[in-house]
């Protein structure tokens, strides 16, 4: 992997991790795009142990 700094280069290196299976982010709950400012509130307000996730589709 070529070393590249500032934050692509920290961004390739969290997503190769990710790839190799090596960090696994915790996914709390995945929202509809339409309920995001109710996934904004949750995250404001520390009530999400993980990730929130808005689905698009």
């Amino acid at each position: 992997m070529n070393q590249r700094s500032g934050a692509t280069g920290a961004a390739e290196t969290v997503m190769a991790w990710v790839g190799e299976g090596r960090l696994r982010p915790r996914v709390e709950r995945v929202m509809p795009l339409a309920r995001a400012a109710e996934a904004m509130s949750a995250v404001a307000n520390r009530n999400a142990q993980g990730r929130i996730v808005l689905q698009v589709r």
